[in-house]
């Protein structure tokens, strides 16, 4: 970390970070790098898709596809999603409110074949990754997702992992409370 830290400015300016082209876009402040964050581009994409699928107003659909890809761009491969741009981290956080992003958005837009399968990699790593502790950064956000993706797919796997989190959530409460 202590190494990352060093590192990261250094190879921002140097533009090795990421590239600005691409049919993706993030949420930044004032559209400086420094300043945007996966989880405000996720919150943008699940505001979007729940405003479309309320009203039937498509003047937010091309939003809709550049914020989706710009998740695609921020994920790494067999992961989650890094934090912002400039970083290779992932947080509980963000891998929560991107993973309720797209699987609404593949709940409204169910013929995105693309998006069908990014998310079955998705889902099986984050069940992976969060499903045996109780991190509170993630759960809600993880079993709201985990909860539209059992409704659109069917699979129990998703209604188990929201079981189990409860229970590992409620468990680590007991904990503190005793």
């Amino acid at each position: 970390w202590q190494l990352w830290q060093i590192l990261r400015k250094p190879l921002y300016k140097a533009g090795l970070l990421f590239s600005k082209a691409g049919d993706g876009k993030v949420v930044a402040v004032d559209g400086d790098y420094e300043r945007a964050w996966s989880g405000a581009t996720a919150l943008s994409l699940l505001t979007a898709v729940k405003y479309y699928s309320a009203t039937g107003d498509t003047q937010f659909n091309d939003d809709i596809q550049f914020w989706k890809n710009g998740l695609y761009a921020l994920h790494v491969p067999g992961r989650g999603f890094r934090e912002a741009p400039h970083y290779l981290t992932e947080s509980a956080y963000v891998n929560g409110e991107a993973w309720l992003a797209l699987a609404e958005y593949l709940r409204v837009f169910p013929g995105d074949l693309e998006a069908r399968n990014f998310l079955q990699e998705l889902d099986n790593y984050l069940i992976e990754e969060y499903g045996d502790k109780a991190d509170t950064r993630f759960s809600s956000w993880g079993t709201m997702a985990a909860t539209v993706r059992a409704r659109t797919t069917g699979d129990a796997k998703f209604v188990n992992f929201v079981l189990k989190v409860a229970a590992l959530n409620l468990e680590q409460r007991e904990k503190k409370v005793a």
